[in-house]
């Protein structure tokens, strides 16, 4: 897979240029001074040293220090999960310790699971996760509205643990929070694109700045396409492909460096078929001598001899669907969530 990012701030890269290009010509040109290393010791001895970090979460609703927080928590900052390429929620797997999910046909087959402890809904809204999805402060209701893709994230943090006190009732083995970027009261524009096989293709935009000295905005955009790389060999269609889009709106008003209001409005769309699999070679274990044998699939056989198709070659990329079934993922998924943060002894936070 290709990719090319870019991204503009303003004139600060080019002012950034010149500052550095001339700071090295000062450097170049000026006389060694032999006190300075000494100077420069009596001032670093006299400067406090923060010991504790600079990584700062919002577990318990409120903006702390991650060592300050009585939790098991795992964060993940934007930096890393850019340079991990990642845009999807269920590359968490890959990323945090004793984060695995289930996912056998779509978003209502899909759930979280943290130490091993999590729920599959099985075709079922009634059931809730023991894993919650939140986004931005705001409990989704399943876990299958993390699939879509993801603009610009700020961090992501794995709560292990029941959560119930701060997240509600469905957050008995833990949650996952995403916090997307904010917008930013300098102008700045960044973007990326992916060119993958089976024609896959990825453009995600990204635009902020200022409105006025007190209001900025944020506008994300993401679109992704890819062709299937399973056939059917009953209908000789190609599944697991991907059609998804996303546009996300936020503004900020900052009247005061204590208070802030955030308001979010959002929108995507999924047109895909996923997500089929092909299985194992089909077999019969029979015991002999007090050792086991493998012999040719007797219920294999009687299938094929109905007419059946099984595909025994794992390998082969090729998966039979019965008729009239399919693994179609249509989600329309949209929303509006506001957040008031006022940052003054107590901490009030309030989510619309």
């Amino acid at each position: 897979m290709l990719s090319f990012r870019f991204r503009a701030v303003g004139c600060v890269a080019v002012s950034m240029l010149a500052l550095s290009w001339a700071t090295a010509a000062q450097a170049q040109d000026a006389p060694l001074d032999k006190a300075a290393p000494d100077a420069q010791a009596a001032n670093a001895q006299e400067q406090p040293v923060d010991t504790r970090g600079d990584i700062v979460i919002t577990a318990q609703r409120r903006a702390e220090n991650l060592q300050d927080v009585p939790l098991s928590v795992a964060v993940i900052g934007g930096d890393k999960l850019s340079s991990l390429k990642f845009n999807e929620t269920s590359d968490l797997q890959y990323m945090v310790p004793s984060v695995t999910l289930t996912n056998s046909a779509g978003p209502r087959n899909f759930g979280f699971f943290i130490r091993g402890i999590g729920t599959s809904t099985f075709s079922s809204e009634a059931i809730e996760g023991s894993v919650a999805y939140v986004l931005d402060g705001v409990v989704m209701g399943q876990a299958g509205a993390s699939l879509g893709d993801l603009p610009d994230i700020e961090r992501i943090e794995v709560l292990r643990g029941p959560q119930g006190t701060l997240f509600g009732r469905n957050t008995s083995a833990g949650l996952i929070s995403i916090i997307t970027a904010k917008p930013r009261f300098r102008p700045e524009v960044s973007g990326q694109i992916d060119v993958g096989n089976y024609d896959m293709r990825r453009i995600e935009l990204s635009a902020t700045g200022p409105i006025s000295d007190t209001v900025a905005a944020r506008l994300d955009g993401v679109y992704l396409r890819r062709d299937g790389f399973l056939k059917d060999d009953i209908s000789g269609r190609d599944v697991n492909d991907r059609k998804r889009w996303l546009l996300r709106g936020q503004l900020l008003f900052q009247p005061t460096d204590d208070l802030s209001v955030r308001l979010i409005g959002d929108y995507s769309q999924r047109r895909e078929e996923c997500c089929a699999a092909p299985y194992l070679r089909a077999h019969d274990t029979i015991g002999s001598g007090g050792s086991a044998i493998e012999a040719p699939s007797t219920i294999a056989t009687i299938e094929r001899g109905l007419g059946a198709i099984i595909n025994d070659d794992t390998f082969r990329r090729h998966v039979s669907i019965t008729p009239n079934r399919s693994y179609n993922s249509d989600v329309n998924d949209g929303g509006v969530s506001g957040e008031i943060v006022y940052d003054t002894p107590p901490s009030l936070t309030s989510l619309l």
